[in-house]
């Protein structure tokens, strides 16, 4: 009997940490200011995914190249599943995107572009 309850207990946990990580996760688009000689040149708008756009820097026209990168926010939920002996869970918000901000950087120049906050 004690057993069941443990299990069960843990089920509803796991359960409970998947909404919260599905709460969390609204996103937030933010915003890149390219700074030259103290004048503001351009604002670009970056999304989660690789998209088209002129490069500030270097002036050509590009795909950008996205590097995902853990937040604060990130840690916290494999440390939440971890409390909630979801252990084997723990590595989930490091191997989802979703999880993750999403840095975007110029092929060409590798200039940054802009980040894609969660």
């Amino acid at each position: 009997m004690y057993e069941t309850s443990k299990v069960f207990l843990n089920i509803v946990s796991c359960v409970l940490i998947a909404a919260l990580i599905r709460r969390s996760l609204q996103t937030k688009i933010s915003y890149c200011f390219f700074i030259t000689h103290k004048e503001i040149m351009s604002v670009i708008q970056v999304g989660p995914q690789s998209m088209l756009l002129i490069c500030p820097a270097c002036h050509a026209s590009i795909k950008s190249r996205v590097e995902h990168s853990s937040t604060t926010r990130t840690h916290v939920m494999a440390a939440l599943l971890c409390l909630f002996l979801c252990w084997p869970c723990v590595c989930v918000p490091y191997c989802v995107d979703s999880c993750q901000n999403a840095d975007h950087y110029c092929p060409s120049c590798n200039a940054y572009l802009g980040t894609y906050k969660r």
